[in-house]
Parts: C-alpha cells; structure tokens; sequence
C-alpha cells in the first residue's frame, strides 16, 4: 500500500560475555589489556602517546 510504513522487528539474542581487564601500568589512564573468554584473540589499548611503546610489546 502506497504511504503506508512498514515496521520491521528484528529480535536480538543477548548473549551473556565475560571479559578481563589488565591495567597493565597499574593506572586506568595507561596500557589496556583485554581478554574475552571463548575467543582466541587479544585486545590492547593505550593512549595515542604511547602507540610506540605498545607496539614494542611482545604481545602486541
């Protein structure tokens, strides 16, 4: 029908994921390191100052 709206649902599973964080410099404001249980990768995060220090690291 034209000028009538369509309402499309879209039903999302939530999912309950469990994740660790390491405060690698002892501060919240440095070097991030994140691990998510079931998935086989690793997730670092620091300030843009220090990008080359990170990449320094061997698990980086």
């Amino acid at each position: 029908m034209e000028g009538s709206l369509k309402h499309i649902t879209r039903v999302i599973k939530q999912k309950t994921v469990y994740l660790e964080l390491f405060f690698v410099n002892g501060r919240a404001g440095g070097l991030l390191k994140a691990e998510v249980f079931n998935w086989a990768g690793h997730v670092l995060s620091t300030p843009r100052t220090k990008i080359a220090e990170a990449l320094r690291r061997k698990d980086a």
